[in-house]
């Protein structure tokens, strides 16, 4: 449909979605796929269809190989394809923006995999009395 739609080779003029480029079509499609493959099996792994135990960290390796290609090929490559260094400047601030978006669901899935289903009491390094000052303070505002 790409190549129907659009023909091979760079874009004239680029097209611009969200913080990224698209000067090539076919480049775009791939990344794209990236995410949408890396998006189905992170799904499949928080449903359960797929199981991962503590040690599994596959997820995280496509999120890595997927942040790589994201700034590999969307934003090194099609940036700098442009004429006269239009949207140079842009690059850096583009791959601080991606970064959230890999970052975060690798992190998620870890802490998926890893949290107990029953917090103990000092699970977050506090403990058992911990805390009881709030509940005073309530106390003392529901009484005035």
């Amino acid at each position: 449909f790409v190549i129907s739609k659009f023909g091979n080779g760079p874009l004239d003029p680029p097209v611009g979605v969200a913080m990224f480029t698209a000067t090539f079509p076919e480049i775009s499609v791939f990344v794209g796929l990236v995410y949408v493959l890396n998006g189905l099996y992170g799904l499949a792994r928080a449903f359960r269809v797929v199981r991962a135990d503590e040690n599994d960290h596959s997820f995280q390796f496509g999120m890595v190989f997927q942040y790589v290609c994201t700034l590999v090929l969307m934003i090194v490559v099609q940036i700098s394809y442009l004429p006269g260094g239009t949207l140079a400047a842009a690059a850096p601030s583009r791959a601080c923006l991606t970064m959230g978006a890999h970052v975060l669901p690798a992190f998620l899935d870890f802490k998926m995999r890893t949290t107990p289903e029953e917090l103990p009491a000092g699970y977050y390094g506090l403990g058992d009395d911990d805390g009881s000052g709030v509940e005073e303070a309530r106390k003392e505002e529901d009484m005035a």
